[in-house]
């Protein structure tokens, strides 16, 4: 493959005039634009979240990668295809330019061995020049097909050479995309977890806060009911006060009866 061939880009030659025993040359096409990996990136940036909105979550880039790694692919297998198809005409235009340098070759040595019977004082056309003329002009014209054919060759060569330069940039994007893919995956699985270990911990936590509700409500109440136990004692305790002292007082009255009754007799 010639540098000039790259920067330049050979133009797709015109289809030529070529008789029956010569197979013709299709006049190759120009691929389409395919998008490459600045495509692929410029799809990423317009799905992206817009200014003044809310940052975009873990699984909206996850889903934006595998977006991106899906276009990604898709591009990679156009390409593929598209280089195939230059490959296949590649081979086309080669076999083409062997059956032509055959042809040139064949017809130079007829040239050579038709040269031989030429007489050597002729003053007017014999056939023998007349017939080495056309062969002259027959390999001019097989020479021109085989420059076409070589273009040909170059093109195909130059365009493949493109679209691996193309495909290996898209495959390592798509590597890309996928280990960060992968990364991201990673971390929304270590959130996941994280979030798990937080709603255990506040299950947890609730639930101690309700044993402790109940034991402060236990303790209320067994405050409650201490405090009207003792209230009872407490009517109790002056039930019996009361109660003890009336009957003293019964008592020191019935003493004093019968201390005037002996003192009487």
């Amino acid at each position: 493959m010639s540098s000039a061939g790259l920067l330049t880009m050979v133009p797709p030659p015109p289809r030529l005039a070529m008789d029956d025993d010569t197979m013709k040359i299709n006049e190759p096409k120009r691929i389409m634009s395919l998008p490459g990996p600045a495509k692929v990136e410029a799809e990423l940036s317009s799905s992206k979240t817009a200014p003044g909105t809310a940052p975009p979550t873990g699984i909206h880039i996850e889903r934006m990668l595998e977006d991106g790694c899906i276009l990604a692919t898709r591009e990679r297998s156009k390409i593929i295809q598209t280089q195939k198809k230059h490959t296949d005409d590649l081979e086309e235009a080669k076999k083409e330019r062997l059956k032509l340098s055959h042809k040139i070759g064949t017809l130079t040595r007829d040239i050579r061995d038709t040269s031989r019977q030429l007489p050597n004082s002729a003053t007017q056309p014999s056939r023998v020049q007349t017939l080495v003329c056309e062969k002259f002009r027959r390999r001019r014209d097989l020479k021109q097909q085989k420059a076409t054919c070589d273009q040909q060759v170059e093109y195909h060569q130059d365009e493949i050479f493109l679209l691996d330069l193309r495909e290996k940039a898209l495959s390592n994007q798509i590597t890309r995309l996928t280990t960060q893919m992968l990364d991201i995956e990673s971390t929304n699985k270590i959130l996941r977890e994280k979030r798990e270990h937080v709603r255990q911990k506040n299950i947890n936590i609730d639930a101690a806060a309700k044993v402790v509700r109940e034991k402060q409500e236990y303790i209320r109440r067994t405050r409650n009911g201490m405090a009207g136990a003792n209230k009872v004692i407490s009517e109790k305790q002056e039930y019996l006060d009361q109660t003890s002292k009336a009957a003293k007082a019964e008592l020191d009255a019935l003493t004093q009866s019968i201390t005037s009754s002996a003192a009487s007799a």
